[in-house]
């Protein structure tokens, strides 16, 4: 199961307004490039590299974003951001 932060949803939206604004082509490969992290994480969520405090990153192919996560087991995961790699280095530390 993966459960996201609301804040990571957020995240997530703004990045696909952003890019259907840009082209309805590159919003969809930015939707399947999402969705395929996400069935990477299912598969095996521990095996990506670790940042601290427990949470791993998971970069989303082709695109300047990544998924910031906890391991809650092996098939429990929580995506604590939607975080594009170029910002806001961390700001989503605090989020619980």
């Amino acid at each position: 199961m993966i459960e996201f932060h609301e804040l990571a949803l957020v995240e997530l939206r703004q990045a696909q307004a952003w890019y259907r604004g840009k082209s309805q082509g590159v919003a969809e490969r930015f939707f399947r490039q999402t969705r395929r992290a996400v069935e990477r994480l299912l598969i095996d969520p521990a095996s990506q590299p670790v940042i601290g405090r427990g949470c791993h990153y998971l970069r989303i192919s082709r695109f300047p974003f990544v998924l910031i996560y906890r391991v809650r087991s092996h098939d429990d995961v929580f995506v604590i951001a939607v975080a594009h790699t170029s910002r806001r280095r961390g700001y989503w530390r605090s989020r619980k």
